[in-house]
C-alpha cells in the first residue's frame, strides 16, 4: 500500500473562534484543520479528522500506526515528524515480520 497523510487549514468566520481557534495576529482568529490518511493504490480514504487550526500535524502523526503494515510506503511532510512514532512504526514492522514467521513455521 501507499499511504498519504496531509492536512489543510481553512480560515473561518471569527465568530467561530471559541470552537475553532486560529493563529490570530495577521492570520485568521478562527480556522479549522482537516487531516487525512489516504491509501493511494486502492483509492481508500482511511481516516479524516477535523480539529482547531492550531492543532499541530505532529500530534496527528501516530494515527498512521493502525493503518500501516510491512512493506507499505508512507508519504507525508516533515510536520508529522516524531521520533517516537518512527520507533513505533519500526516496532510494528518487526512484530508483523515475527507474526508472519511464526505462521509459516506453524503451517
Amino acid at each position: 500500500m501507499c499511504i498519504l497523510q496531509d492536512s489543510t487549514q481553512i480560515a473561518l468566520n471569527e465568530h467561530l473562534a471559541e470552537e475553532f481557534k486560529g493563529a490570530g495576529g495577521s492570520a485568521s482568529k478562527s480556522s479549522v484543520k482537516i487531516d487525512l490518511l489516504y491509501e493511494a493504490v486502492h483509492h481508500i480514504l482511511k481516516e479524516v479528522s477535523i480539529t482547531k487550526g492550531t492543532y499541530p500535524d505532529q500530534k496527528n502523526g501516530a494515527k498512521v500506526l493502525k493503518h500501516i503494515g510491512e512493506r507499505d510506503l508512507l508519504l507525508r511532510d516533515l510536520g508529522y515528524f516524531d521520533l517516537s512514532v518512527l520507533g513505533d512504526i519500526e516496532g510494528n514492522m518487526y512484530r508483523n515480520a515475527d507474526i508472519c514467521a511464526k505462521r509459516i513455521v506453524l503451517s
